[in-house]
């Protein structure tokens, strides 16, 4: 870990700085539909929850990266995983370690859960995330991902 940055659990208080940095990692990713008011009632109810965790990367004492993990259950595996729902630092703090260190922090405290498997998907033109991820020692898998949206009215 660097002298400048730690990684760190985050609560309930941390939603006000955390929340500017998950709106970056939104517009990042082009979300459209969901505006403030929701990504923050999102934040409050996963730092609360009791099957989820949120690390958060300080730089220099500002909130400037992040990961989630959800505590899930795996039947391929036939144990309980977490899946990384997240990862993300802001473009200026890029190329400092922080991903990688965000994603070693995960896999840490996956293992204080007694969870030795963590799990996560990306896009596969995301080349520069895939090479973060390649880097950390994680293998690709063949899986294909779907999703069945439940009310197709929904966003």
């Amino acid at each position: 870990m660097s002298d400048t940055f730690s990684i760190t659990r985050l609560s309930r208080g941390d939603v006000g700085e955390l929340l500017p940095v998950f709106r970056q990692y939104q517009a990042f990713y082009e979300v459209c539909g969901v505006d403030e008011l929701q990504a923050r009632a999102y934040l409050s109810e996963i730092l609360a929850a009791t099957d989820a965790f949120v690390l958060g990367a300080r730089n220099q004492g500002d909130v400037v990266g992040f990961a989630t993990g959800f505590i899930t259950y795996s039947g391929y595996f036939a144990q309980r995983i977490v899946h990384m729902g997240d990862v993300f630092v802001i473009p200026t703090n890029r190329r400092l370690g922080i991903g990688q260190t965000l994603i070693r922090a995960v896999a840490s405290h996956a293992l204080t859960l007694g969870i030795t498997r963590v799990r996560w998907l990306t896009s596969r033109s995301n080349d520069g995330a895939q090479r973060l991820y390649e880097g950390v020692g994680a293998s690709k898998s063949d899986v294909r991902q779907y999703i069945l949206r439940t009310d197709p009215k929904a966003g």
